[in-house]
């Protein structure tokens, strides 16, 4: 694994994050955790099942195996944001 893909798993690892999984809607909020394995522990569901770092962005995908969002680490703010990409399958603009 990459310096890159360590430091982020390890940024990952850390604590539990707040996943805002629809920015338009205040309150939309879930708590979410990633386990060493490449899944999602808590806030797993068919929309967020596992994960990934690929190109240095992490990657949350679906119980089918597709890109559900893909996330940007802002190491300024300390959150991940959503990269907006036309490939995913998400709401834009959610955060974690």
């Amino acid at each position: 694994m990459a310096s890159e893909e360590v430091e982020l798993s390890e940024i990952l690892f850390a604590f539990p994050w707040n996943f805002n999984f629809n920015p338009e809607k205040p309150g939309y909020v879930k708590p979410m955790t990633f386990a060493s394995d490449g899944s999602i522990g808590v806030g797993r569901n068919a929309n967020e099942s596992t994960w990934r770092i690929k190109d240095g962005l992490l990657e949350i995908l679906n119980s089918e195996g597709r890109i559900n969002s893909r996330f940007l680490y802002d190491r300024r703010k300390k959150i991940f944001t959503h990269t907006n990409d036309s490939d995913t399958l998400s709401i834009k603009s959610q955060t974690i």
